[in-house]
């Protein structure tokens, strides 16, 4: 359970400079950037080890979405292909923005999908 969480721990510090760069770029322009935005803003994005980054930004850039896809297992409670989702849902007048973290593809009731709930 314990390295299971430390790896899934791994990858979400490995995206926090995409969380950031998302974030100003939200605040600077009003919506978040996709992957060739990040890009063209000189932001490269570099997945952590085991794992692919898909940056989006669905409903016109209102919403930013980062999906972390594990391309191996991280154990039996994180089979390869599984994703870890994190959704930037920023409130209206808010100074901060929030990060949701949901997954698909992790056994359900195990340390991965509770550590993916206290995210």
């Amino acid at each position: 359970d314990y390295v299971v969480r430390s790896k899934l721990a791994a990858a979400v510090a490995g995206v926090e400079s995409i969380k950031l760069a998302m974030a100003e770029n939200y605040q600077t322009n009003g919506t978040f950037p996709a992957d060739a935005g990040l890009t063209s803003a000189g932001i490269t994005v570099v997945p952590p080890a085991g794992t692919t980054v898909a940056v989006t930004a669905p409903s016109s850039g209102a919403q930013g979405v980062i999906t972390i896809t594990f391309t191996t297992a991280l154990g039996s409670s994180v089979p390869a292909n599984s994703t870890l989702i994190l959704t930037a849902a920023p409130a209206v007048g808010a100074s901060a923005i929030k990060w949701v973290a949901t997954q698909s593809g992790m056994t359900a009731n195990s340390a991965a999908t509770n550590f993916v709930a206290k995210l």
